[in-house]
């Protein structure tokens, strides 16, 4: 669509706080089983649009919480790195860091910090893949 129309298929990474988590199972949320994905929202096109979470790229099994409740009894991985396929290639490592955010921010979110393998300029990248 949009993306695809002017990038082609250049890496893209959608970046946000999606209020949204992609499972409703105990990978992206912690009591609180049975959430369930909008069906219209901004992460679900993005689903639909053949993205993935770069976390769950490389730890496709693990429990990983970007936000907590205050009192940390419930949370969900709503804040995602969201990559196309030729995003997904260049990924080589990702971590939720809450050291990062306790100490430096106030946030009841934690970070999400990622390593790619890019070598090429912006303008060479999207020329290379329309």
């Amino acid at each position: 669509t949009y993306l695809r129309k002017v990038y082609g298929e250049a890496p893209i990474t959608v970046t946000g706080d999606f209020q949204d988590t992609m499972h409703s199972d105990t990978r992206d949320n912690i009591n609180m089983l049975g959430k369930k994905i909008n069906p219209k929202g901004p992460l679900q096109l993005l689903l639909n649009e053949g993205f993935t979470s770069a976390y769950h790229s490389l730890h496709p099994q693990m429990q990983q919480v970007t936000r907590w409740n205050s009192t940390k009894t419930a949370g969900r991985h709503i804040d995602l790195q969201m990559l196309n396929p030729s995003a997904v290639s260049l990924l080589k490592n990702i971590i939720i860091d809450s050291n990062i955010a306790q100490s430096h921010i106030k946030s009841d979110h934690l970070i999400v910090i990622a390593d790619y393998n890019i070598q090429k300029t912006e303008q060479d990248i999207v020329n290379n893949y329309r």
